[in-house]
């Protein structure tokens, strides 16, 4: 599972200028910005819905679908491979 809160921020390779230099947000940088026509992707999947006349219900109704077929999934073992448990403490020994 990705950790988006754990993202870099970016500073230029080349020399700041007087008056500092401006991070840059990996997470939108790299994450939330298409590549192509350099719109946030939130803003792309609200206008590929209506291009395509898809409701906020049949996505909802989607998502729902797919989240249920991957538990479906896992719990059947198609993942074992894949998935690697993780034990995390939250006290220090």
């Amino acid at each position: 599972m990705e950790s988006m809160s754990n993202g870099p921020f970016y500073l230029p390779r080349s020399d700041p200028t007087y008056g500092g230099t401006m991070l840059i947000d990996g997470i939108v940088n790299d994450g939330l910005i298409d590549a192509y026509s350099h719109f946030h992707m939130g803003i792309c999947a609200e206008e590929t819905a209506a291009k395509y006349k898809i409701s906020r219900e049949a996505q909802d109704a989607f998502a729902k679908a797919s989240y249920e077929r991957s538990q479906a999934s896992a719990k059947a073992g198609f993942f074992d491979k894949e998935i690697v448990p993780v034990q995390v403490s939250l006290y220090p020994e």
